[in-house]
């Protein structure tokens, strides 16, 4: 079985992963993790080339940190459910809906938000869980994060 756990690096990940540790041992699953880095290209949007390559090579190390941080979280599911990790770009609910064909169960984390902040934010879980061709496992992110 294979499990596709979405990572949010801004919301206590740790938390996440080692819940799905706990579930793919229940189910005997490998499980791949995958960031989904939403940040706009603003190397676009600079006219100055000085200004863009500085810009460029900004975000080049960002997505270098973010890509150590999710190998890093890889590296704390036990031997027997580790899987792969990945780092991409693009609107995070898409990847994981494109993805989620190659897996058994997809997990995702929630805020939980609601009211006004819920209708500005929108929700990646809600849409996954609305839109997945596969069964999503929600699990609700600590109180204090």
């Amino acid at each position: 079985m294979k499990l596709l756990v979405a990572i949010d690096l801004s919301s206590r990940p740790e938390a996440v992963v080692a819940e799905a540790a706990r579930w793919a041992e229940r189910m005997d699953a490998v499980v791949d993790l995958v960031y989904v880095d939403d940040t706009p290209d603003a190397a676009v949007f600079v006219g100055d080339p000085n200004v863009r390559a500085i810009v460029v090579e900004e975000r080049d190390k960002l997505l270098a940190q973010h890509t150590r941080r999710v190998h890093a979280l890889l590296d704390q599911l036990p031997m027997g459910v580790r899987g792969n990790a990945a780092c991409v770009s693009g609107l995070p609910a898409d990847v994981v809906l494109e993805r989620a064909p190659a897996y058994d169960v997809v997990m995702v984390a929630t805020h939980g938000r609601t009211g006004l902040t819920h209708l500005w934010l929108g929700s990646v879980a809600e849409k996954i869980v609305r839109f997945c061709p596969k069964p999503v496992l929600v699990t609700r992110l600590p109180a204090d994060s």
